[in-house]
């Protein structure tokens, strides 16, 4: 998984997730230093996301969607968005050796301070189309 990190301060991450169905995994989280008044709020919330942005019953054809709100150490709020769908293993530019059937689920998610869930949505399905 890779996070990207944006200037706005109103949509603070994207996260892109694999899950490999041979292992039943999900790839873990890496991220870079990250403002300090965001660190700690993100770390907090970073070992949840994989498990919400890809729920259980995410291998269907068709790309879906799930909103999430995610309380923090210190409180406070933040909310994400992810598109979840499937990728033939054929498309995969890099497979990885865990890669053992047809297919593997992708996600990407977005994380706000601010629950604008119908903006991040439209954000990020144009993203999907060129992921």
């Amino acid at each position: 998984a890779s996070l990207v990190e944006f200037s706005d301060n109103s949509a603070n991450r994207i996260v892109a997730l694999s899950s490999y169905p041979s292992v039943d995994s999900y790839a873990p989280i890496k991220y870079d230093a990250t403002p300090s008044s965001l660190k700690t709020d993100l770390a907090s919330v970073l070992p949840w996301i994989p498990m919400l942005a890809l729920p259980d019953g995410a291998h269907s054809n068709k790309p879906d969607y799930v909103y999430m709100i995610l309380p923090t150490h210190c409180g406070e709020l933040m909310f994400g968005v992810s598109i979840y769908y499937r990728v033939p293993a054929s498309r995969l530019i890099h497979k990885d050796k865990d890669v053992t059937r047809g297919y593997v689920q992708k996600a990407v998610v977005v994380l706000s301070k601010v629950p604008f869930f119908g903006n991040l949505l439209q954000r990020v399905e144009c993203i999907i189309v060129s992921y």
